[in-house]
């Protein structure tokens, strides 16, 4: 199990005790008030107290000790209702905390896991996956001539895409991590990753007429406990992704192929 996983299980267990804790405690004065009122039955503590204060009728006794009953009643209201104002209180705060921690780490166009969810995800993958980059070539040209408007709904559609592939188990995780560029993790054979995401953003967008075809280019940089501690494996995955790009487009490339070859 990777760390990331680890601590959301972590956070998960935590989260059920402490709502398990705050449903206990919310019937914890009718618990005790129950518990209270079987020992006054089975030992007679109301004829006996009463036999206690029968010498006192004089100072109305009895009376007073009714009117502490009473009032210990309406305590114990308050105490009931204080505590289910603070755990609802407490619930929505959680609940706010859970969804700003969503928000922060989720691309607003495209509803992708965003930059920072992605680095996160990064941190914790496991030595052997594969990291790729994604560029799509010419988006440039379809914001300057169609509008931003029709490349909003472009990245949207790459969007449901990738994330369709995320969901057949292709790839680990899919985000948007800039403009037009998009990143994805692979424990499988990247290559056959790679173009299966270049075949399927390339397919024609039948749902926006008159889009232009896009294309993609693919950097992809094999993750070692090497790579991890002395290099940035975005950084390779650029330079991957550009030589493919000056390569024509719509393929893929790795980094480590153009390092032996810059080597030999």
């Amino acid at each position: 199990m990777d760390r990331l996983s680890f601590r959301r299980l972590v956070r998960s267990h935590f989260g059920k005790a402490s709502a398990a804790i705050a449903k206990i405690s919310r019937f914890a004065p009718f618990l005790l008030a129950f518990v209270a009122s079987v020992l006054c039955i089975v030992f007679d503590l109301f004829e006996r107290l009463f036999g206690l204060l029968e010498p006192y009728e004089a100072f109305q006794a009895d009376e007073l000790f009714i009117s502490a009953v009473f009032f210990s009643l309406a305590a114990l209201y308050y105490q009931v209702r204080r505590n289910q104002l603070l755990n609802a209180a407490i619930s929505e705060s959680r609940a706010l905390e859970r969804r700003s921690y969503e928000l922060a780490r989720i691309d607003d166009l495209t509803g992708l896991p965003n930059r920072r969810a992605f680095l996160e995800a990064l941190g914790a993958a496991q030595q052997g996956s594969n990291l790729l980059l994604i560029d799509l070539d010419r988006f440039k040209v379809i914001n300057d001539w169609s509008g931003h408007q029709l490349g909003d709904k472009v990245l949207i559609e790459i969007g449901n895409r990738l994330r369709k592939l995320r969901d057949e188990g292709l790839v680990t995780i899919a985000a948007r991590i800039g403009g037009d560029e998009f990143a994805c993790l692979a424990d499988g054979d990247a290559s056959l990753a790679a173009e299966r995401l270049i075949a399927t953003i390339g397919t024609p967008m039948y749902r926006l007429p008159d889009t232009p075809r896009v294309q993609s280019s693919i950097g992809i940089v094999a993750l070692g406990q090497d790579a991890r501690m002395f290099c940035d494996p975005l950084r390779d995955a650029d330079r991957a992704m550009y030589a493919a790009k000056r390569d024509g487009g719509a393929m893929f490339r790795r980094y480590e192929a153009l390092r032996e070859a810059a080597w030999a």
